[in-house]
């Protein structure tokens, strides 16, 4: 009798150690701990997904519901946001920086598509990621954030093998973009023309 009442205490013990010891990378961020339905100016229509520990493109829509039009607009994905939530695990290696050319006049719409790397030790599941999106109204010379919380989700999975490999993988390492914010250098012939172009390091690698 001894011996049945031990082995239902230790399959008892063990079934509850199974429950406590769920590996809790497993349960960092579920889908209801973001509302973005709440957004201001960031519209997802579709989830962005990717593989863990390779690249990938978190992309959106922005739309101008202010009262007057954005002359610059600069889009980054905000990796100190304070969710208020001590489970929550930033899910990338590495962000950039969007400019938006042309701005967005009031009503309109642009898609954003920022390239980022998934972080190798994430588990699989939804994460939420903070949108920041800076802008100049005109007469304006400094940017200025407008955004509070918005909000879009990723879905992130484990790589299945080689079909995974991204053939733009490289690219998205190694980018410069030229010329951001910058007029078209103007001169008149035959006078030499003197100018600098703007240069920036969009790839997710430092540039060294």
């Amino acid at each position: 009798m001894n011996r049945i009442w031990k082995r239902i205490m230790i399959g008892a013990m063990a079934a509850v150690l199974m429950v406590v010891l769920l590996p809790w990378r497993n349960m960092i961020v579920r889908a209801d701990l973001f509302d973005y339905s709440s957004n201001c100016y960031v519209d997802q229509s579709s989830i962005s997904r990717g593989k863990i520990g390779k690249s990938m493109n978190v992309t959106f829509v922005i739309t101008n519901r202010e009262a007057k039009d954005w002359k610059d607009v600069k889009v980054s994905i905000d990796r100190y946001m304070d969710y208020g939530y001590e489970e929550y695990v930033f899910p990338f290696e590495k962000t950039a920086e969007k400019t938006l050319g042309g701005g967005i006049s009031v009503d309109g719409h642009k898609s954003v598509s920022i390239p980022v790397r998934v972080r190798a030790d994430l588990a699989e599941g939804y994460y939420g990621v903070s949108i920041n999106i800076e802008v100049k109204h005109e007469g304006e010379n400094e940017f200025h954030s407008i955004s509070g919380s918005e909000s879009v989700y990723i879905y992130v999975s484990m790589p299945t093998g080689t079909g995974d490999e991204d053939p733009e993988d490289v690219n998205k390492q190694i980018a410069f973009s030229l010329g951001e914010g910058q007029a078209t250098p103007y001169g008149v012939y035959p006078n030499v023309l003197n100018f600098a172009i703007n240069m920036r390091n969009s790839g997710l690698s430092e540039a060294r």
